[in-house]
């Protein structure tokens, strides 16, 4: 019975971190003139339409599951996709490098190349 109360308190602690959370968030984004939103996912599967509409004219959407943060949906235009990329694979610079480095060694060859042998093989 103990493990059991012990649970209830823990859910609860968490939910009402959660609210202070929600409420700390709405708070800060009020400031910069947004209203940060909150979803759950099975809301979100009933009108997505909606909810992808709000995420783009107005301001970030977080979707939860189970009552915690699951995914956010922001909006993003062409401008800022390669940013985006850039700041979110880490990798992705790494491999870019790595592939300048294999074509200045001549490990690789060019599209021109890579098509003509095509041709040949054909």
């Amino acid at each position: 019975m103990t493990r059991l109360v012990e649970g209830f308190v823990q859910i609860k602690t968490i939910a009402f971190l959660f609210k202070m959370i929600y409420f700390v968030c709405a708070i800060e984004s009020t400031f910069k003139g947004k209203i940060m939103r909150f979803v759950n996912i099975r809301e979100l599967s009933k009108s997505p339409s909606k909810y992808m509409k709000s995420a783009n004219e107005e301001s970030d959407l977080i979707v939860t599951r189970n009552g915690l943060p699951y995914v956010v949906i922001s909006r993003i235009d062409g401008s800022e996709l390669e940013d985006y990329i850039l700041a979110k694979h880490f990798g992705l610079e790494e491999e870019f490098q790595r592939a300048v480095k294999e074509y200045e060694s001549g490990e690789t060859i060019n599209a021109d190349n890579l098509l003509a042998q095509v041709e040949q093989n054909s």
